[in-house]
């Protein structure tokens, strides 16, 4: 099985950036991801008080392991990377000035005081220091960030766009679930990283419990003739199918709505629904999972379960 270690990292999703490896469609491969902050978050004091200050001192954030040539991968098709296996590694997490969905309502913003909580992993529990003990959380590994280049633009690793998905922080891009993603270019171009030991819906401090991982993933290629792909980047689930939510600079409500009418669509175009009998069902069996809620950083996904699809 092939590796891709740790070391060849970006911090943009770009069609100039060289692959670092080129894979067959269907082939299985470890990609080795760094945390957030480049592994520089070990101790208490290692402290970021704002954002200015990370990209002073880092020159970005979110890297990304890659990028991955797929062969044959072409302008149209789609890619499915199904999450095979996680290991994770060296959890901690942390506040920093201006990051969060709830510092307005707390009346902390922009006081918020820079802190970190470093977290160590034993039996299969992340063990999460507090002032009132030690807690154990079951870790939950997922993955954070993971995209295409995208036809134009340049965009940065903790951005996202329902063209080259990103920095999404969906707790179900995990093991046993597989990410659908648009090719825009020659080879897609896959990265991935950012990954998190365990996350509460909304990451609401603006950072979860960011780790190093191993992870074992196995890339296919959708040609477009064989394709049920709408606008929304996709998770297929063993039971349910689900479409991310992933518009930036976008509230809550818009980014939901977005992912809801994807579903529909796919329900009318692929599945033989009339449009309003499928808004009719996805009212009562549709869920919504919460990424993020870290303006403007908003993510969600709909999803629907196979049973219902007939």
């Amino acid at each position: 099985m092939k590796k891709i270690t740790r070391d060849k990292l970006q911090t943009i999703f770009a069609k100039e950036i060289e692959p670092v490896i080129e894979i067959e469609p269907g082939e299985t491969l470890l990609v080795e991801t760094e945390d957030a902050l480049f592994h520089t978050v070990r101790t208490e004091k290692d402290l970021y008080k704002n954002f200015t200050e990370i990209w002073n001192t880092l020159k970005g954030n979110n890297p990304v392991t890659g990028p991955i040539y797929i062969k044959g991968a072409q302008p149209g098709d789609n890619i499915a990377v199904k999450i095979e296996k996680m290991e994770c590694f060296d959890p901690w997490t942390n506040t920093i000035q201006g990051l969060g969905g709830l510092s307005d309502f707390l009346d902390i913003k922009p006081d918020l005081p820079a802190t970190a909580t470093i977290c160590s992993i034993e039996d299969g529990m992340v063990i999460y220091p507090t002032s009132k003990g030690d807690l154990k959380i079951p870790i939950a590994p997922m993955i954070g960030t993971i995209g295409v280049a995208p036809l134009v633009d340049r965009y940065r690793s903790h951005y996202h766009s329902p063209e080259h998905l990103g920095n999404v922080d969906v707790t179900d891009i995990c093991p046993g679930n597989t990410v659908i993603m648009p090719v825009n270019v020659e080879g897609a171009l896959l990265a991935l990283g950012d990954c998190h030991a365990a996350q509460g819906d909304g990451e609401l401090c603006g950072t979860a419990l960011e780790c190093r991982a191993d992870v074992t993933i196995t890339v296919d290629l959708i040609k477009k003739k064989d394709a049920k792909y709408m606008e929304c980047p996709q998770i297929e689930y063993p039971d349910a199918i689900g479409s991310i939510g992933c518009i930036f600079m976008s509230s809550m409500d818009d980014i939901i709505r977005a992912a809801y009418r994807d579903i529909l669509r796919r329900m009318e175009k692929y599945y033989g629904f009339d449009l309003i009998e499928a808004y009719k069902l996805i009212t009562q069996v549709g869920e919504i999972v919460i990424g993020q809620i870290v303006p403007p950083l908003c993510t969600c996904v709909a999803k629907i379960k196979k049973e219902y699809l007939l």
